[in-house]
């Protein structure tokens, strides 16, 4: 194997970086999958809430008319703390946005190590940008002294 191939593996982990960002894309995928996934959960459970809160809302209004409005929206407060159907909703609506919040918090922590990877890469396409130029400048030169030195002159 070409001993410059060799540093940029062994030495220099070329292809394990490479490796290490196209694993890290797809870990990023994944997760702003499951992002979107608590994102809708979250939202759905916001509009059962308050389907299941006017619900209520429409059922106290008929039952309870003769109350003045500060009272109905006592009474309405008290009644909706009671539902178990509205506590539930609420319970799951907490759980989502945990869970998005975890995989939020794990998405921050893969853009980084990620960024990290990509950082190293643009730094060894320098250093190579770097080797390319040196070995054309030698090559260069090899062929003016080789001209030099078949010339006539």
């Amino acid at each position: 194997m070409n001993r410059a191939i060799a540093y940029a593996e062994d030495t220099l982990g070329v292809h394990r970086v490479w490796v290490d960002v196209q694993e890290l894309a797809l870990q990023l995928n994944d997760l702003y999958q499951m992002l979107a996934g608590f994102t809708t959960e979250t939202r759905n459970l916001d509009y059962e809430f308050d389907v299941r809160k006017n619900q209520i809302l429409v059922e106290e209004s008929n039952n309870n008319a003769d109350l003045s409005p500060t009272a109905f929206e006592r009474h309405v407060k008290l009644v909706c703390a009671a539902d178990e159907q509205l506590e539930s909703i609420a319970k799951a609506k907490v759980d989502a946005m945990a869970r998005r919040d975890g995989v939020e918090a794990t998405i921050k922590s893969v853009e980084r190590n990620s960024n990290g990877h990509i950082a190293r890469l643009k730094q060894l396409g320098g250093y190579f940008e770097f080797l390319a130029v040196t070995k054309a400048a030698q090559l260069t030169a090899a062929v003016a002294v080789r001209e030099a030195s078949e010339s006539p002159w």
